[in-house]
């Protein structure tokens, strides 16, 4: 199932740093993976920003493609994951990456629906979910996030970055659930 690792520490300590040297040891691996991220704003974001960019990355959509050609390549990528004929799943992502009408899905339906998206994912490889500055996030996607921690399946790794504002927010966020954890780090003496 999923994991989910919360990296705390002030600007400037080493998150970004130590999320880096994750990837490029991944990549030295002989196994394959995914490698998917989204970051959070301090302004002007969507809500679940950083997840729509994770999903967009995977499906290969660019920011600036029209929503037409969009859709053609999440239709390619559902077709690859194997959900190509699932039409709440494709329609529960055009609602994330705003290519669709807007259909009022309820929420439940969309979390489920988002979690089988990234089970689909990892089904194939490994995924690493990282979602950076989530201390901006809106209530919405730590929520998702926490569900997907909570009931994803396949082997999820859920990396998120942080600084200490989200503890305040969310203090169970420090590990409060079997498979979650947290680092907190501190600046490095001389």
């Amino acid at each position: 199932g999923a994991r989910r690792l919360v990296l705390v520490g002030h600007n400037g300590v080493g998150k970004s740093r130590l999320t880096w040297e994750l990837e490029k040891y991944l990549d030295g691996l002989p196994d394959a993976y995914h490698w998917r991220k989204g970051r959070c704003l301090a302004y002007a974001q969507a809500s679940f920003s950083a997840l729509a960019d994770a999903i967009k990355s995977d499906a290969r959509v660019l920011d600036d493609d029209a929503p037409a050609t969009a859709s053609a390549k999440l239709d390619i990528r559902l077709a690859e994951l194997g959900a190509a004929d699932d039409a709440p799943l494709g329609q529960a992502v055009r609602t994330l990456l705003a290519i669709g009408p807007a259909t009022g899905i309820a929420r439940e339906d969309l979390f489920d629906a988002w979690r089988r998206y990234l089970g689909l994912v990892a089904r194939r490889d490994p995924l690493v979910l990282v979602q950076e500055d989530i201390h901006w996030a809106d209530e919405g996607l730590l929520d998702f996030l926490e569900s997907l921690a909570r009931w994803g399946e396949g082997p999820i790794l859920i990396l998120c970055l942080a600084r200490h504002e989200l503890l305040e927010r969310r203090p169970s966020w420090a590990g409060g659930i079997p498979n979650a954890a947290s680092i907190v780090l501190e600046p490095l003496g001389a």
